[in-house]
């Protein structure tokens, strides 16, 4: 019973054996080839050492065990490093143990590690074909050959005739099956091994083609409500590994809260209409940073359709975005340089074409004033004088609407606009900057059709390619611009990369220097320009062709070395009719309808400059209006909490102090929420935050202002209060 229990211990002892090379062969590459080995060769010892601790002993002193199996495996699977190590451990076990054939027996010990070394070293037999018969017969005839070199060591010889004759069979068994256990450990070993090793490269491989493609895997159990994350999911989440409690709102707290509503209905529609899941989100870091992560995921659901399980994956967006940030930031700050650029080669005309207006203005006020001290003037006189500067500084105020207009930074907002009334607008004031040598024409369409497109790039168009035919006229000549409205069937349509239908055409010509046939195909292209050093960007019709683009619309160019140079402009027409009045016929409507104001009604007048407030001021007083003025806003609401029997408020948007005009309106409304207010500005278009603050029953009128527009608005407000 004993000889059973100590078998059965030595073959314990090489299971775990065959454990210990799997766990060192997984991690070799941490611990490195040498290192390795000889861990490896320490196991393999360890084991030789206790199964020759634990001996059977034959009844001539001589004692078996199943130390030969470990020992030469250990130099076929460690190397010298290992089998040394090994044969050491084993060898000063075998000397502890003492006994009739101790010296032998430790000497043995160094044949079997040297055979073991000996056979992988010539690839006699190698670790990969120790499952194979033929490996196992040599390694146990090499067992064999070092067990039966004890015969030569034991003395005296009649001592070892008779270990031979009396021993050998139960050597030749232990031998055996030590060998052929041992090799069956490792052999069991080395297919595991190779099968983590192959899970461990693949992950490592996903894992950097994760970190490469910058997306991360996750999993959600229905039934247990357990949600599971890899490491890059939560680092793109920022969520530490030692915080995450594998549940929903580990996700829902970090998505921000503008997206996380849009995020749970998509994945609710996933789930109950069984449509894809696909979106896009943005997650707040404990940092404040934000990443912008696009989710896809497959639903697994049961036999009857009931969802079970759901993996998905998370992109990392954050680089593009940003990248497309950083494009559509460059392409506004190339467009608004583009304007700059053009302003700029307009200020020349721009400025003289003001010194004529305020010539005007000053001449008849000087006039006006030379014949009041003659005591000479008549009433036709003066209203003459009066008149001829009014429309000077109208006709200013126009061309100043108009530069802003174009110049101002903003998104397109497509509205019905009329073709016609944005030629003879820009034509108005961009004419006034032309040299004399360049005379423009207009031939229009005189039922022209609607376009849907943003007014102020529609004229910035326009206006860049009237720069541009300017620039090509070198001596005389003459742009011609002209509309009309087209049916273009599938044929043309194709031809302009257009759907047929309905469209209005703008074509600008000049007759001057055309663009040579090398460079026709790259005149829309970014940065390129035929000018000068310092004289363009050429970023001009780069902006026009994204304009039309953009509005669903086509551009063509056709230019002749020596007949100038037209481009077509082509535009989906609309049903929609064009938004917007002639300013005259408004000015008229408002002077046939505005008379004095309703008698006590007390105006709060707020503008920072003199000049502005005291014409202000007179304008509501000759109309009838209690009027108190105060210079900021700072100075208004001390004034309205000392006295609050006001009825309306006129009010510039930008001044000096705490309170601009906006932010004075909210002070106001938290006193008396009915308060209305007209605001003055002397920009076309007012920043986000300023838009977002005026109400809509609120007035917002553009400097300089007319008296009937100004005093129409303070009506219309005061009634509707009443």
């Amino acid at each position: 019973m004993i000889t059973v229990v100590q078998i059965a211990e030595n073959l314990l002892l090489l299971s775990l054996m065959g454990l210990a090379y799997f766990l060192i062969e997984v991690n070799r590459r941490r611990f490195g080839t040498t290192f390795a080995n000889a861990l490896k060769g320490i196991c393999f010892g360890l084991a030789a050492a206790l199964v020759t601790a634990v001996p059977v002993t034959l009844g001539d002193g001589a004692t078996i065990d199943a130390r030969a199996g470990p020992v030469i495996i250990a130099g076929i699977a460690a190397g010298p490093v290992g089998a040394a190590i090994a044969g050491l451990m084993g060898a000063v076990a075998r000397g502890f143990v003492g006994g009739s054939f101790a010296l032998s027996g430790m000497i043995v010990y160094a044949v079997y590690a040297l055979a073991g070394v000996l056979l992988e070293r010539t690839r006699i037999v190698v670790i990969d074909s120790l499952p194979r018969v033929r490996s196992v017969a040599l390694i146990v005839f090499a067992s064999l050959a070092g067990a039966a070199s004890m015969f030569f060591l034991i003395r005296p010889f009649e001592r070892a005739v008779a270990w031979l004759a009396n021993d050998l069979p139960f050597i030749l068994f232990a031998n055996t099956m030590s060998v052929i256990f041992t090799a069956a450990a490792i052999s069991i070993a080395v297919v595991y091994v190779r099968k983590s090793v192959e899970v461990i490269e693949v992950n490592e491989t996903l894992d950097l083609a994760k970190r490469a493609l910058g997306f991360g895997i996750w999993d959600y159990d229905f039934k247990t409500e357990n949600l599971k994350w890899d490491d890059r999911s939560l680092e793109l989440h920022g969520v530490p590994a030692d915080a995450f409690k594998g549940r929903y709102e580990d996700w829902s707290q970090n998505v921000h809260p503008d997206d996380l509503a849009g995020a749970q209905d998509a994945f609710r529609d996933s789930l109950e209409k069984d449509v894809p899941f696909d979106i896009e989100y943005r997650v707040v870091h404990p940092d404040g940073s934000m990443r912008w992560i696009k989710g896809d995921a497959i639903i697994v659901r049961d036999a009857d359709g009931q969802p079970v399980r759901v993996v998905g994956s998370n992109v990392d967006l954050t680089a593009i975005r940003t990248a497309e940030q950083e494009l559509k930031d460059a392409q506004a700050l190339a467009a608004q340089v583009q304007k700059i650029e053009t302003v700029g080669q307009l200020t020349g005309g721009v400025a003289h074409d003001f010194n004529n207006l305020l010539a005007v203005i000053l001449g008849n006020l000087e006039l006006l004033m030379d014949r009041l001290e003659e005591d000479g003037l008549t009433r036709d006189d003066s209203k003459k004088y009066i008149e001829d500067c009014i429309e000077a500084a109208q006709r200013g105020a126009d061309l100043t609407h108009s530069m802003l207009s174009y110049a101002r930074k903003a998104q397109l907002n497509p509205v019905a606009v009329d073709v016609n009334e944005t030629v003879l607008q820009t034509r108005k004031w961009i004419s006034r900057t032309m040299d004399a040598r360049v005379r423009i024409e207009t031939h229009l369409e005189p039922q022209i059709w609607s376009v849907l497109a943003d007014r102020g790039s529609l004229q910035s168009a326009l206006v860049n390619l009237l720069v541009n035919a300017r620039d090509a006229i070198e001596d005389s000549g003459r742009i011609v611009i002209e509309t009309a409205n087209v049916e273009l069937d599938e044929a043309r349509a194709n031809s302009y990369g257009l759907t047929p239908g309905r469209y209005v055409s703008l074509t600008v010509t000049d007759d001057g220097v055309g663009v040579s046939a090398e460079y026709i195909e790259r005149i829309f292209d970014p940065f390129f320009t035929t000018k000068a050093a310092g004289e363009g960007t050429g970023l001009g019709l780069s902006m026009v062709q994204g304009f039309v683009k953009q509005s669903n619309g086509a551009i063509q160019v056709e230019s002749d070395s020596e007949a100038g140079t037209t481009f077509h402009l082509f535009f989906p027409a609309t049903y929609v009719d064009a938004v917007g009045r002639d300013e005259s016929a408004f000015r008229s409507e408002a002077s046939a309808t505005v008379g004095r104001g309703p008698a006590g009604v007390r105006v709060l007048l707020v503008e920072d400059q003199r000049e502005v407030r005291t014409v202000l001021e007179e304008m509501l007083s000759s109309a009838g209006y209690r009027v108190e003025t105060a210079e900021s806003g700072d100075e208004a609401l001390e004034l309205l909490d000392s006295d609050e029997s006001f009825d309306l408020i006129v009010s510039d948007v930008v001044m000096p102090g705490e309170l601009q005009g906006p932010s004075l309106a909210r002070a106001v409304r938290e006193r008396n929420p009915r308060m209305p207010f007209v605001f003055l500005t002397g920009y076309n278009n007012l920043s986000d935050a300023a838009e977002r603050s005026i109400d809509e029953q609120d007035a917002c009128l553009i400097k300089p202002v007319r008296q009937e527009q100004l005093l129409e608005a303070i009506r219309k407000r005061v009634s509707a209060d009443a």
